[in-house]
């Protein structure tokens, strides 16, 4: 039954993905291919590719799946960065998993950080950046409000997060900060998917933020902040805010628009100093106008 609970699902998620509008057969038939491959491998690994970007997937490996089934996977957010990178910028993935977003900005230019704290997982961002030869620093931490040592989850695949009460598989990694690895520099895009724990990256970022040395910043900003910090987003808001941030969400072909609704939600906020918005092109910024 939760096998194919979870064939329904897949399914649901490909023919409904607005990356595979008008090819929703095309996209089964792809998906379907890559899962058999997966298990006629013998190794339970293979690997794909989209626009010139390669993936190694293992199995179960969910979050690089996704590549698989509908690309771009992240459509409005990795549209918005399509238009945002260009070369020779500066983009910072936290929380990078696999590689997806580490990838997609090399491909756009960027010239790109990728931090990533389980082992396993971390594995898999180096392969994947290895194969591609791309731009890419990988560094095996997470990063938060100080520097040090942090408990954090094993064996979640993109689900790892630093631990709270009540986390049985744990293991001690090295816990950085931004403003101790990027102190003066000028950061293009920056991109914070940490499992609930976002305001403790923008904490370990006060430098930077206030001088307002990181252009576009996106953010997780849905209600697991509510389960491990036990509050909301209003806090990042208040961060973020008071450096001078204006607040947005990208449409299906990634323009940015003007966001008043700041509560929890599925789709991803971004962030904008005010030369982040001068300086982003073309007609995506929609201000005044709420998603």
């Amino acid at each position: 039954m939760a096998v194919l609970q979870h064939a329904k699902g897949v399914v649901g998620f490909i023919s409904s993905h607005p990356s595979n509008r008008g090819m929703v057969g095309t996209a089964l038939t792809r998906a379907a291919r890559t899962r058999i491959a997966l298990v006629t491998s013998g190794s339970g690994v293979t690997e794909i590719e989209r626009d010139g970007i390669r993936f190694r997937i293992r199995s179960g490996e969910t979050s690089l799946m996704r590549c698989a089934y509908a690309w771009p996977p992240d459509r409005h957010e990795m549209l918005a960065w399509k238009r945002v990178l260009r070369g020779k910028d500066i983009f910072v993935d936290v929380g990078a998993n696999g590689g997806v977003y580490s990838l997609w900005a090399a491909a756009c230019g960027a010239t790109v950080f990728a931090y990533e704290p389980e082992a396993l997982v971390f594995r898999s961002l180096e392969v994947n950046c290895l194969i591609n030869r791309a731009d890419v620093s990988c560094r095996r931490a997470a990063l938060g409000a100080e520097k040090g040592s942090v408990p954090f989850t094993v064996d979640r695949g993109a689900e790892n997060r630093i631990a709270v009460a009540g986390d049985c598989s744990v293991e001690s990694v090295d816990l950085l900060t931004l403003d101790s690895e990027f102190r003066g520099q000028r950061i293009r895009g920056l991109k914070i998917d940490v499992e609930g724990f976002e305001r403790l990256v923008l904490e370990g970022a006060a430098s930077l933020l206030k001088s307002q040395h990181v252009d576009v910043i996106q953010l997780e900003w849905n209600s697991l902040s509510e389960g491990t910090l036990g509050e909301g987003r209003d806090r990042c808001v208040e961060i973020l805010d008071a450096n001078g941030y204006l607040f947005f969400r990208p449409d299906e072909d990634g323009n940015l628009l003007a966001c008043d609704d700041l509560g929890p939600s599925k789709r991803d906020i971004f962030a904008l100093s005010p030369a982040g918005v001068r300086t982003t092109r073309g007609e995506q910024l929609v201000r005044h106008r709420a998603l």
